[in-house]
């Protein structure tokens, strides 16, 4: 039995190198063309230099490439069905809490917000156009309707 396996594994070595093909191999210049064609990793930077793929977007507020997910503060949708897909905004703020920036899907840049000490009593709020953002009650209003909210804070 034992010389049977062994002699069935030489057979199978023997066919596979005397193994001929029709279709043709591959030169230097069809794999270095196939190399090309495939996007790199990384490869995706876009006129910043953030790479998208890394999950990075350009921060106008901060002028630096940024991952809003790490920085900023998540605001989930106000009404979603529960087989709805949630895609998040985020508000990104400057060191000195005096601008915001607006992350949303939806949109092909950021937004930027400023602050306005008129709309409420002994609060700031960030405006642009339809949005406005409420830092204490981490809400965002689209055309005066509250359609993000952020986690409510832990006390």
């Amino acid at each position: 039995m034992r010389k049977l396996t062994v002699l069935a594994a030489v057979a199978i070595g023997i066919a596979a190198c005397n193994n001929s093909t029709s279709t043709p191999q591959n030169t230097e210049t069809e794999i270095t063309t196939l190399a090309e064609q495939m996007p790199s990793v990384g490869g995706d930077r876009d006129e910043h230099g953030c790479i998208g793929s890394a999950g990075q977007s350009w921060s106008q507020l901060l002028q630096e490439c940024v991952q809003v997910f790490e920085l900023g503060t998540r605001l989930d949708p106000v009404n979603t069905t529960e087989s709805e897909t949630v895609i998040s905004a985020f508000v990104l703020f400057n060191a000195d809490k005096t601008g915001a920036e607006l992350f949303l899907a939806n949109e092909s840049e950021s937004l930027l917000l400023n602050e306005d000490n008129t709309s409420l009593k002994n609060t700031s709020v960030f405006k642009s156009g339809k949005y406005l953002y409420n830092p204490k009650t981490q809400e965002l209003s689209i055309d005066g309707k509250v359609t993000y909210r952020g986690e409510k804070p832990k006390i």
